[in-house]
C-alpha cells in the first residue's frame, strides 16, 4: 500500500545526525522493508527551509530575540497552511492508504490532508508539548501548540507513543486507552550488530587494555543529559579501577571541568569523538565494554537504549519508567536511582569488575530486543491498527 509519510518540521532532515532523523528514516524503512511504498512530504528537504533558517538568523540580529521568536512562530503557523495547498495535489495523484505524520509544534497540516482524501490519520508524539524540554515557543504560542496537540490526538484515528507511561499521561487527561498504540524506537538490527571495528577504534583512541564505559548522544552540550553525572565522577572511578577508560561519542561543548581535569591526569583515559556519521555509530559501540544512559525523559524510549542492547551491550541506566518497561534490574541491565550520582558509579563499578556479568546482561538484553522489539513488529502493529480503522469521509 502507499503511505504518506509527513513531517512539517523545516529544521528536521533525515541526514541530521540526531534521534528525531534517526527515528524518522527508521520508521520509514520499516515500512518499506515491509513491501509498502512511502510517499514522503519532509518540508527541512526542501532549499525554502534552509532560507527560513537563515533569515530567521539574520533577523535576530536586528530585533530582539522575543520579538524575533514571535515573528518566526507566527511565520511557521502560515506555512503550515502553506504547505497543505501545497502538498494537496501531490498527494492526490497517489493512491495513499493512510497518513502517517511525526508531530511538531504548530503544525496540523497531516490531519488536515488525511481528511480532504478520506483517509486514516496517525500521529506520532514523541515529546507532549506540556512536557518537552525542546520547545523554545513564544508564550502564546506555547499555549497554542498545547491546544493543537490536544486537537491532534482528539481527532486522529490513533497516536503512536514511545512508552506505557508516556501513554498512561494521555489516558488520564481524559483520552480512551484504545486510541493509543506503544511503538518502541528500537534499533536497525542489520545495522547494530557487533562487527570488526573494536580493535581499530580502540587503537584510534588509545583504550588498548582498557574496560570502556560509553555513550552516544547527538549534542553533548544538553542539560538534560546530564553528563556532568559521568564527569564529574571520572576521578573517583579511576581510583577505584585503573583500568577504567572512558568513550563519549558525539559533539558539543561538554563545558564542566571533569573531562578536562580527567584527560590530564594519566588514570582515567577519556575520549570525545566528535561528531560521528550514524552508519559509524556501531564501530564505536563496538569498542564500549559497558553502555551508559546518564539520565532520560519520563515519558520516551531512549533510541540508544535498543541500539546498545542489540550490539549485546550492557546497559547502566536510571529507574525511569520508560526504561523499566525495558530493563529488569540485574537480568537485562543495571539501574540506579535517577540523578543519584553516587548510586550510578555503584553499578558501574559492579560492572567494570566482573566480565561475566557484563556479558550475561549483553546477551539477554539482546535476546530480549530481537524476540519482542524490532522493526518488523511494530511495522505490523501500525499495519493491524491501520486495517481496523473505518473509512473516513472526506
Amino acid at each position: 500500500m502507499n503511505v504518506l509519510y509527513v513531517n512539517a518540521n523545516q529544521r528536521n532532515k533525515l541526514s541530521d545526525a540526531a534521534g528525531y532523523a534517526t527515528h524518522m528514516a527508521k520508521t520509514i524503512k520499516g515500512l518499506e522493508g515491509a513491501g509498502h511504498c512511502v510517499v514522503k512530504f519532509l518540508a527541512g528537504e526542501n532549499q525554502e527551509a534552509q532560507e527560513a533558517k537563515r533569515a530567521y538568523r539574520t533577523m535576530r540580529n536586528y530585533i530582539p530575540r522575543g520579538a524575533a521568536r514571535v515573528v518566526r512562530d507566527v511565520y511557521e503557523v502560515f506555512y503550515d497552511r502553506r504547505l497543505y495547498r501545497r502538498w494537496l495535489p501531490l498527494a492526490a495523484r497517489h493512491r495513499i492508504r493512510f497518513v502517517y505524520e511525526r508531530m511538531n509544534q504548530l503544525h496540523t497540516v497531516g490531519l488536515r490532508l488525511a481528511r480532504q482524501l478520506g483517509i486514516p490519520f496517525v500521529i506520532e508524539i514523541n515529546d507532549p508539548m506540556r512536557e518537552t524540554v525542546t520547545v523554545d515557543l513564544s508564550g502564546l504560542m506555547k499555549r497554542y501548540a498545547i491546544f493543537l496537540e490536544d486537537r491532534l490526538v482528539r481527532e486522529s484515528d490513533f497516536v503512536v507513543l514511545g512508552s506505557e507511561e508516556l501513554k498512561k499521561s494521555y489516558v488520564r487527561r481524559g483520552s480512551p486507552s484504545d486510541r493509543f498504540l506503544v511503538l518502541y524506537p528500537t534499533a536497525d538490527l542489520d545495522l547494530f550488530k557487533l562487527g570488526n571495528g573494536r580493535p581499530a577504534t580502540r587503537q584510534q583512541y588509545d583504550l588498548d587494555g582498557k574496560v570502556v564505559v560509553g555513550l552516544v548522544a547527538g549534542n553533548l552540550s544538553a542539560r538534560w543529559r546530564r553528563l556532568d553525572l559521568l564527569l564529574d565522577a571520572l576521578p573517583l572511578i579511576a581510583r577505584q579501577q585503573p583500568r577504567f577508560a572512558a568513550l563519549i561519542v558525539g559533539e558539543g561543548k561538554l563545558g564542566l571541568p571533569g573531562p578536562a581535569a580527567a584527560s590530564a591526569d594519566p588514570g582515567p583515559r577519556v575520549a570525545v569523538t566528535g561528531k560521528v556519521a550514524y552508519n559509524e555509530v556501531p564501530k564505536y559501540l563496538d569498542s564500549m565494554d559497558i553502555c551508559l544512559i546518564p539520565h532520560a525523559t519520563w515519558y520516551g524510549s531512549p533510541t540508544k537504549l535498543f541500539e546498545y542492547g542489540a550490539m549485546a551491550k550492557p546497559v547502566v541506566a536510571p529507574r525511569l519508567p520508560p526504561i523499566e518497561e525495558v530493563i529488569e534490574d540485574g537480568v537485562t541491565g543495571l539501574l540506579f536511582e535517577p540523578e543519584n550520582q553516587a548510586d550510578m558509579v555503584r553499578q558501574i563499578l559492579t560492572l567494570l569488575d566482573n566480565a561475566s556479568l557484563r556479558a550475561q546482561l549483553g546477551h539477554n538484553l539482546r535476546q530480549k530486543i530481537t524476540s519482542q522489539f524490532t522493526w518488523e513488529k511494530n511495522t505490523s502493529a501500525l499495519i493491524n491498527a491501520i486495517a481496523g480503522c473505518a473509512p473516513t469521509r472526506a
